[in-house]
């Protein structure tokens, strides 16, 4: 399940890091040397501040926003373990959103971390609903354990996938008004903890990795 992301130029993609900020997504944008200024292809949004993002009616669109204002364009390369905990809770809750039904935030790289830091955020800002939907997801693996390995993870969302109905597309269906209760709570959350967001985004951002350099050495020793 996803939220329509209308006018917005956001997708999973632009999400380059799990949850809890360990790491880099290997769906990172890469700047080259030279290239463009945007390593996400987000366009620019001049004058956006966390109050106008509050007002923005449309669910999707204030988490857009909100994802903006936790990680400005030509930011993305910088872990969001470097970043303050409200900025991950933001982005992480976002992450959620723009995965591909709920089967899209289990096969990710890091599904298992990323999912037990939604819930808990989930938890912390009462979206109850959210916690339930991916409770529900892990029940239908052997077990009701989310497995660590992504392949047997895929495989498993695979098979499912083959089932008639589709177990996770009827839990997509099922919890489709979850998400949107997830970004009311978070809105009122925020509202209720302004300055600490504001204070979180106006933090500065430290120097990005040089990760060019060491995915380039890394493809010119596969080659």
């Amino acid at each position: 399940m996803r939220l329509k992301l209308t006018g917005a130029l956001v997708l999973k993609e632009a999400i380059l890091s799990c949850p809890d900020g360990r790491g880099i997504s290997s769906n990172t944008r890469y700047r080259h040397p030279g290239g463009s200024e945007s390593m996400d292809r987000r366009e620019s949004r001049p004058g956006l501040t966390l109050a106008i993002a509050l007002k923005e009616p449309d669910p999707a669109e204030f988490l857009s926003a909100l994802e903006y204002l936790a990680v400005p364009p030509g930011t993305s390369l910088v872990p969001l373990n470097k970043r303050p905990e409200l900025v991950r809770l933001v982005v992480g809750l976002y992450k959620q959103v723009t995965a591909e039904g709920v089967s899209g935030l289990l096969t990710q790289a890091d599904g298992p971390r990323d999912l037990s830091a939604v819930q808990t955020w989930c938890r912390r800002i009462g979206a109850e609903q959210v916690v339930r939907y991916l409770r529900d997801a892990v029940a239908l693996f052997p077990r009701g354990k989310l497995p660590t390995s992504e392949v047997r993870r895929e495989a498993w969302v695979g098979r499912l996938s083959r089932l008639s109905p589709d177990p996770l597309r009827e839990l997509d269906h099922r919890h489709h008004a979850a998400l949107e209760e997830m970004a009311e709570c978070l809105r009122a959350y925020i509202q209720d903890h302004r300055a600490k967001f504001e204070t979180a985004f106006a933090k500065p951002i430290p120097s990005s990795p040089d990760v060019i350099n060491v995915l380039e050495t890394a493809l010119a020793r596969a080659d």
